[in-house]
């Protein structure tokens, strides 16, 4: 983890873009050498949001989100954002989706965390590492990657 990499979260409309989804919340943390350099944290209005289940899981944090009236916007400062850096993605099968036409590398945040995704996987995270609950995923996965290190230093498997 000696370069720079950028953390990232996204909450789409439909399981895969084919069917007419698109990506309405995005979540990221820029970090280089693990030291956060940047952050963006920007969504569609709920207000223009037509899918109640989305908008139901997205009613939290309105103080803590950029808005945007039109979801174009989303991805447009997220594609800025990111330029070429390196992502660390939760690889569940939406992310990966939403993401492939993107040339950034995309890498396992789960593999680097020793993990594997499912229903309970940041359960697990905060309890392997210690974690106080946060709604904000991304924060969740960067203390656990300082943690990893950490660890790892301290137990001299990382010189």
């Amino acid at each position: 983890m000696k370069d720079e990499y950028i953390i990232v979260e996204i909450i789409p409309t439909r399981s895969k873009r084919e069917l007419g989804g698109s990506i309405v919340q995005v979540s990221c943390i820029k970090m280089k050498d693990l030291i956060m350099t940047d952050q963006l944290y920007v969504r569609q209005d709920l207000n223009y949001v037509n899918e109640p289940d989305i908008v139901r899981m997205l009613s939290y944090g309105d103080d803590y989100f950029e808005t945007t009236r039109y979801v174009n916007s989303v991805e447009k400062k997220f594609k800025k954002f990111i330029g070429k850096t390196p992502l660390l993605i939760m690889d569940n099968s939406y992310t990966l989706d939403y993401l492939q036409d993107y040339e950034n590398e995309k890498i396992s945040i789960f593999d680097l965390l020793g993990v594997e995704d499912s229903d309970s996987v940041f359960e697990e995270i905060k309890t392997m590492y210690g974690i106080e609950d946060t709604q904000d995923l991304v924060t969740i996965l960067y203390e656990a990657l300082l943690k990893k290190n950490n660890d790892e230093i301290i137990s001299g498997r990382k010189k």
